[in-house]
C-alpha cells in the first residue's frame, strides 16, 4: 500500500513536471512571437517607397528630396536582430508574408534596382536562414532550390520539423554541386554573376560551412545583406 502510494505521488509529480515544462516552453514562444512581431513593425520604413522615373522596371536612379537614409537603419537593424533570434523567428515571419506596406529599395543580385515591401522582406529572411545566406543566383542549372517557393508557408510547414542545420546543409550542398558543374564545363560566366575565380572562391567557402554544419549540427549564423544603393538625392 505504502509503495502504491509512493508510486502514485512519482508519477504525479512527473505529470505536474511535465505541465510546468510545457507552459514554460509555451510562454517562451510567445514572449519570442511578440519580440519579433514588433521586430517586423520596425521592417516597415518610415519613408515612402521611392516613384519610378519612367516606364522601365528598374529605374530608381534618384530618390526624392525628402527620403531619409538614416531612418532607413531601423529597418536593416529589425533585419539583423530578426536573424540574430533565428529559427524561432520563422513562424511569426511567415504569418506576414502579405504585408503590403513598404520596407526597402535595394539592388537585386542581378544589378538591378526593386521596392521590396515588408511581406517580401520577411519571406526574404526566411529564404536567408534556410539557404545558409547563399544567394543561387548562379545556380539554376541543375539545381533544385525548392525553397525559393511562391507559397513558403507550405514549405516550411512540410519542412519545418525538421532541423535548421539539415535544410541549410542541403542547399549548402545543391549550392556547391551546381557551382562545380559550371566551374568543370566550359560554360562561360553568366552576364551578371561571379567571374569563374570568383565562383571558386564562393564554392569553397560554401564547402567549408557546409564541413561546419556536419560537425557542430548547429544552424550557420546569418547577416543581412546590406545592398542598399547609394542614391543620388533630389529631382
Amino acid at each position: 500500500m505504502q509503495q502504491n502510494l509512493f508510486t502514485l505521488k512519482r508519477v504525479g509529480f512527473a505529470v505536474l513536471w511535465a505541465a510546468a515544462g510545457a507552459t514554460l516552453l509555451a510562454r517562451a514562444c510567445e514572449e519570442t512571437d511578440a519580440r519579433v512581431r514588433k521586430l517586423i513593425e520596425k521592417l516597415a520604413s518610415a519613408n515612402q517607397a521611392p516613384p519610378k522615373r519612367d516606364g522601365s522596371p528598374h529605374s530608381y536612379e534618384r530618390m526624392p528630396a525628402d527620403y531619409d537614409l538614416v531612418a532607413q537603419k531601423a529597418v536593416f537593424d529589425a533585419a539583423d536582430e530578426i536573424l540574430k533570434i533565428g529559427e524561432k523567428a520563422i513562424p511569426e515571419l511567415l504569418r506576414h508574408t502579405h504585408d503590403k506596406r513598404y520596407s526597402v529599395t535595394q539592388l537585386s543580385g542581378t544589378g538591378a534596382t526593386h521596392n521590396y515591401s515588408v511581406g517580401q522582406e520577411c519571406q526574404r529572411l526566411v529564404r536567408l536562414m534556410v539557404s545558409a545566406g547563399v544567394v543561387p543566383l548562379w545556380t539554376w542549372r541543375g539545381s533544385p532550390e525548392e525553397y525559393l517557393s511562391k507559397d513558403l508557408p507550405s514549405w516550411w510547414k512540410k519542412n519545418g520539423k525538421r532541423p535548421l542545420w539539415e535544410l541549410q546543409l542541403e542547399q549548402l550542398d545543391n549550392f556547391v554541386r551546381a557551382n562545380k558543374h559550371i566551374l568543370e564545363s566550359n560554360a562561360p560566366p553568366r552576364e551578371f554573376g561571379p567571374s569563374r575565380e570568383q565562383l571558386r572562391e564562393i564554392t569553397e567557402a560554401a564547402e567549408a560551412s557546409a564541413e561546419k554544419l556536419k560537425k557542430t549540427h548547429e544552424p550557420l549564423p546569418i547577416t543581412y545583406p546590406r545592398r542598399a544603393m547609394i542614391f543620388k538625392k533630389g529631382q
